[in-house]
């Protein structure tokens, strides 16, 4: 499941929600962690285990690798956090940010990383940028990635 070019260094899951691999691709060592945040209606306690376990994964990894950190992360990222965070750009026009979007934004802000999310341009509406769909057909962004500054430059 891993291209020839890439070396794969190590494994460490640092918890069912958080996996983190080291790889080295084209000799750039990178820290590829993903994982998988309580829902937003999570208790206070919960969501402040997985952010700590988080910071500390980010904190712990070696300076010589490069970070991006990815996965679900519950968190709803609305329009009016766009000018004061670091986000990529607009995202979910109607809705506001939740708790876990502030706990995102200050991870990031934290750990000097970047918000990034999915959006792209498209001509065939908005649901083709949204990455979840409720039962009852509502969707949103939830997914979201974070960049050490090295990384940054190469996403558009």
């Amino acid at each position: 499941m891993i291209a020839e070019n890439v070396q794969l260094i190590d494994v460490n899951t640092v918890s069912p929600r958080i996996l983190q691999i080291m790889v080295k691709i084209n000799n750039i060592k990178m820290a590829i962690t993903n994982c998988y945040s309580p829902t937003n209606e999570a208790k206070d306690s919960t969501k402040e285990t997985f952010h700590d376990l988080l910071s500390k994964c980010i904190k712990n990894t070696p300076p010589a690798y490069k970070q991006i950190i990815c996965g679900d992360f519950n968190a709803t990222i609305g329009n009016e956090s766009y000018n004061n965070w670091r986000c990529l750009r607009p995202t979910n026009k109607t809705l506001t940010t939740n708790d876990n979007g502030t706990r995102l934004f200050k991870l990031a802000e934290n750990h000097q990383l970047r918000l990034e999310n999915t959006v792209r341009p498209s001509t065939k509406g908005e649901h083709h940028i949204n990455t979840w769909q409720s039962p009852k057909g509502f969707e949103k962004r939830l997914d979201y990635f974070l960049t050490s500054k090295f990384i940054q430059r190469y996403v558009t």
